[in-house]
């Protein structure tokens, strides 16, 4: 993740982490280049006891990244 997150700096483009559990803050996200980092067990703690609930989580946790980080679509896309 840390070179992905190189390579968007490099191209001027900020990077995200969708991650399963939160394990860098601070520091050493700011070291890494990532820009935010997104946890699933932010959504729900109990994930790591029901990890066969991460799929519909993911999908809840795309669209709010997307909504966030992307720019907003125009009539003609």
């Amino acid at each position: 993740a840390a070179s992905v997150a190189r390579a968007a700096a490099r191209a001027g483009v900020p990077a995200v982490a969708v991650v399963g559990r939160r394990g860098l803050t601070g520091e050493r996200l700011r070291r890494a280049r990532i820009q935010a980092v997104y946890a699933l067990t932010d959504i729900d703690p109990a994930l790591a006891r029901t990890p066969n609930a991460a799929g519909p989580l993911l999908e809840r946790l795309t669209v709010a990244v997307a909504d966030e980080w992307l720019p907003p679509r125009g009539p003609h896309r």
